[in-house]
């Protein structure tokens, strides 16, 4: 004796349950492969702000999954229909797209913020350089003048956006800035910064009751690994030795 359930889906409806799940896979094939298509093509997409390049790697993974799923679901539809169970091969199939989508979002986070892999438009970059000597001038005189007379740099928790604030600036023109004026990211700039501080202090005798551990962190420096490294990058020398080589001189 049939199952009522069995019988009730598979007869209740204006269409046969054969033919309507061949036109949805069939469509989902057609709308997947169409997407496959035009992402492997990498089209370029125009806005106000100008012409955007996108990375659509990601996409030809999206469509590539769902068009195997969609193909798989066809051809169990066209060989195999009478002894095919299809709502149950079909939830095994969306079960393991599903899992296949999460794998690659795992793998490709980016997914979820967008496409857009960073190309800016062509105004938005001639805004963020800088557009002449003056410019460059204007800026190198201001970081010099916070450098010379301001001490917030020397304060561990000091960040890029402080020192975008001083100089109201934004903070991804404030890189640009930096990269242009000293071929340095604010990280190596504020690093170079307060190394130069503590190697004054260390010549003058200024720190000579602080240790090691002591100096970096008046300059800022939250661990002496950082401190050594920064300050061997700059003198070729470990803090330890630059003081003693200053002792002996």
């Amino acid at each position: 004796m049939l199952d009522r359930d069995q019988i009730i889906y598979a007869y209740e409806g204006w269409i046969p349950t054969f033919f309507h799940y061949l036109a949805q896979v069939t469509s989902g094939l057609i709308v997947t492969v169409h997407l496959l298509v035009a992402s492997i093509f990498k089209k370029v997409q125009v806005d106000l702000g100008g012409t955007r390049k996108y990375n659509l790697n990601w996409l030809i993974y999206l469509s590539a999954i769902l068009a195997i799923f969609y193909l798989a679901a066809v051809l169990m539809l066209l060989f195999d229909s009478e002894t095919t169970q299809i709502h149950i091969h079909a939830s095994w199939l969306f079960a393991a797209t599903i899992l296949a989508l999460l794998v690659l979002l795992f793998f490709e986070p980016r997914i979820l913020y967008g496409s857009n892999t960073g190309f800016r438009s062509a105004s938005t970059q001639r805004s963020l350089l800088l557009t002449d000597e003056a410019e460059k001038e204007y800026y190198k005189q201001r970081l010099d003048q916070f450098f010379l007379n301001e001490q917030s740099y020397l304060d561990a928790t000091f960040r890029q956006q402080d020192l975008a604030n001083h100089l109201q600036v934004p903070k991804t023109k404030l890189s640009t800035i930096i990269g242009e004026l000293y071929d340095q990211n604010f990280n190596q700039l504020i690093n170079d910064k307060r190394i130069q501080v503590a190697i004054e202090k260390m010549q003058n005798n200024a720190w000579e009751n602080l240790t090691i551990e002591g100096i970096g962190q008046e300059v800022g420096f939250k661990s002496r690994t950082t401190f050594y490294k920064a300050f061997q990058e700059k003198t070729g020398l470990t803090p330890s030795q630059f003081r003693k080589r200053l002792a002996n001189s």
